[in-house]
């Protein structure tokens, strides 16, 4: 015999019930990156200077022996090359992650490998402008335009991703605070930086400019000879444009010495005068 027949509304409670005891819980999404990246490894090949960065395993496998891997793939010439490991910076106490992010360098090009993608670009940036590009130089340099105190953090999130260089004043151009270079949107931010105590927008980049050629004169007179070619080439033409009567005297000093360089500062002192003859 047959029992009483349920109401159509109860099943279809029941079948609701059954579904939901069956349904799993949607996967926790993954914790946000860390905005704050930090240096953690270096591996270098070729005309860079030291690092007392430790290196780490597979940088020496991203270079190739010679610098030959990193170049194929970045379609530059070696040397220098090198490869940097970044790590998140993590609230002390907390345990690190295994997120990590690669940079690999070689001459004017970067390779950046984040968890948020790939980046391929030149090491310069347009937007520095030529008096705070001569006096940051080389951007990925260790340490940061030469200053002791100075290093490169990198930053992602959702706002872009920039490397940001940290600087104690202790450089050339008496570069003090932030510079952001933008990567992902490309860009330069001076915001936070002064020069010799001035807001760059604000009196510091003259001054900067007045400290970076005095550097230059001292640089081109005292150790001339010791200078790689492309930083004997940027201090003649540094002292070209040098208003300074003592950036003409170093010229010619060099012009007569009869040593290596002097053909190259005796056309540099033809190319100030020329320069001078030109209307403004």
């Amino acid at each position: 015999m047959r029992g009483p027949r349920r109401p159509r509304a109860w099943s279809a409670s029941m079948a609701l019930l059954c579904a939901a005891c069956t349904r799993t819980e949607p996967a926790a999404p993954p914790p946000p990156l860390a905005p704050i990246w930090t240096l953690a490894g270096e591996v270098a090949l070729g005309e860079v200077r030291p690092s007392s960065r430790p290196g780490f395993e597979d940088g020496s496998a991203l270079l190739g022996p010679t610098c030959r891997t990193a170049s194929e793939r970045l379609g530059d010439r070696p040397p220098p090359c090198r490869a940097e490991l970044w790590r998140p910076l993590r609230p002390a106490g907390e345990a690190p992650g295994q997120e990590r992010t690669l940079l690999l360098q070689v001459g004017a090009t970067f390779l950046l490998q984040t968890p948020l993608g790939e980046t391929v670009r030149s090491t310069t940036w347009s937007a520095l402008g030529s008096i705070l590009a001569g006096c940051l130089q080389d951007p990925f340099a260790l340490p940061p335009a030469g200053d002791p105190g100075a290093f490169r953090h990198l930053l992602l999130g959702a706002q872009g991703t920039a490397w940001v260089l940290h600087l104690s004043g202790e450089n050339p151009c008496r570069l003090s605070g932030e510079v952001r270079l933008g990567i992902l949107p490309d860009g330069v931010s001076v915001e936070d930086l002064m020069a010799d105590g001035l807001p760059w927008r604000a009196g510091g980049a003259e001054r900067a400019l007045a400290l970076w050629r005095a550097a230059a004169r001292v640089e081109v007179r005292d150790h001339f000879l010791e200078l790689p070619t492309e930083e004997r080439i940027l201090g003649l033409e540094a002292l070209v444009h040098d208003p300074d009567p003592e950036a003409l005297t170093v010229l010619q000093q060099l012009a007569t010495s009869g040593g290596p360089g002097s053909l190259d500062a005796a056309r540099a002192i033809e190319r100030r005068a020329h320069q001078r003859q030109e209307p403004p």
